[in-house]
């Protein structure tokens, strides 16, 4: 490849951006060592698919909108929920298991921002949590020492400028 031959580089990561015909196009046109380049999803670019998502819905059907549906404010809880569960996976040392728990996380996000948390993960969930803990038999005291854990999913957590490439 050009790249190669002029500077001495070869390409081993890149971000795309989920929609992008930059890697097929990378696979096809680089040499052998092509197969190893690996692509790295922009949480940014699927948050903001997903907020536009939204938007398109709210849009297309406007008896969505309106107290206790999908009002601006619960659109952004919405993204926000989602950017907490790719943060709080992309963190994670074994890729399998965090895939399948971001996968859950992110099917159980609107559920949890509309109150419904039977089916949150419990280090997601602060709700889910304290039921987790109530319903622990009360001769462990154990949650006396667990410390406090922030619940990513907050509605007034705005953290919706900051990327992270998974």
């Amino acid at each position: 490849m050009e790249v190669e031959r002029a500077h001495g580089v070869r390409y081993v990561k890149f971000i795309g951006d989920g929609d992008s015909s930059v890697y097929l196009t990378l696979l096809q046109n680089v040499p052998g060592w092509g197969h190893a380049i690996k692509k790295l999803e922009c949480a940014n670019h699927a948050c903001k698919r997903y907020r536009g998502a939204l938007e398109r819905l709210v849009q297309d059907n406007p008896s969505y909108k309106g107290s206790g549906r999908l009002t601006l404010k619960m659109r952004k809880r919405l993204v926000s929920s989602a950017r907490a569960a790719i943060r709080m996976r992309s963190q994670e040392s074994d890729v399998r298991t965090a895939l399948a728990a971001l996968k859950h996380d992110l099917q159980s996000g609107p559920r949890h921002c509309f109150g419904m948390h039977q089916h949150c993960s419990t280090d997601f969930c602060k709700t889910a949590r304290e039921k987790q803990q109530h319903s622990m038999p009360s001769s462990s005291s154990s949650s006396m020492n667990t410390p406090e854990i922030r619940d990513e999913a907050d509605p007034d957590n705005e953290d919706l400028d900051i990327g992270i490439a998974i």
